[in-house]
C-alpha cells in the first residue's frame, strides 16, 4: 500500500474512532463505585509506530502510550501487537502497549551464479529480495556457460542484505556464450 493510500485509509478511520469513542462514555464501575470513562482500543496492528502513535492520542486525549521493541521478521517499525486487544474495552488512562517489530535480520545473499535466470528470481524473492535488473551479456574469458544461465549476481553471494534490496543478474541469453 503506498503512503497516499495508507494517510488515505487513516485519514477515513481516524473519525470512526472517534465516533467510538463518544459512543462508549458511559463507562465502567470502578473499585470505588465511581464510573471510569472507557474507549474501545483501537486497531493498530501493521501500522508504522508513528501513525500508532499519532492514532492512539486522537483516539483519547488520555492515552499513555506503552512501546517495546521486539525481535521480528516484519519489517522495522511496525506495529506487530498490542495490549488490550483492539475492540475490546479500554479504561482511559491505563496504559496501552504497544509491540514494534524492531526490524527483519539481515540475511546473506544467497549464491545463484550457475542457476537458471528463473530459478535465481525464484530463489531471490522467495527470501524478499528484488531482482533489480537481469542483463544479457558475452561470456567473459571464454568460459562456456549454458543458455539462460546466471554467470554473475551483485551483490555476490554471502553479503549481508536486508530484505528488499536489489540483487543484479547477469545471464548467458541470446548473444553467443
Amino acid at each position: 500500500m503506498n503512503t497516499y493510500r495508507k494517510l488515505r485509509w487513516i485519514g477515513m478511520i481516524l473519525p470512526l474512532m472517534s465516533l467510538t469513542l463518544s459512543a462508549c462514555s458511559a463507562g465502567t464501575p470502578s473499585q470505588e463505585g465511581r464510573n471510569l470513562p472507557v474507549a474501545i482500543a483501537p486497531r493498530l496492528l501493521g501500522m508504522q509506530a508513528s501513525v500508532a502513535a499519532q492514532t492512539a492520542s486522537v483516539s483519547s486525549p488520555y492515552v499513555r502510550l506503552v512501546l517495546y521493541s521486539v525481535p521480528s521478521s516484519h519489517p522495522c517499525c511496525l506495529v506487530v501487537g498490542e495490549r488490550p486487544r483492539p475492540g475490546t474495552a479500554w479504561p482511559l488512562g491505563s496504559p496501552l502497549t504497544l509491540f514494534v517489530a524492531n526490524g527483519a535480520p539481515n540475511k546473506r545473499v544467497p549464491e545463484v551464479v550457475g542457476e537458471s535466470v528463473s530459478a535465481a528470481s525464484n530463489g531471490l524473492t522467495s527470501m524478499g529480495y528484488v531482482v533489480g535488473s537481469i542483463s544479457d551479456i558475452a561470456s567473459p574469458n571464454g568460459h562456456a556457460y549454458r543458455h539462460d544461465e546466471v554467470m554473475s549476481q551483485s551483490p555476490t553471494a554471502a553479503t549481508p542484505a536486508e530484505q528488499g534490496s536489489h540483487v543484479v543478474l547477469d545471464f548467458c541469453g541470446v548473444q553467443a556464450c
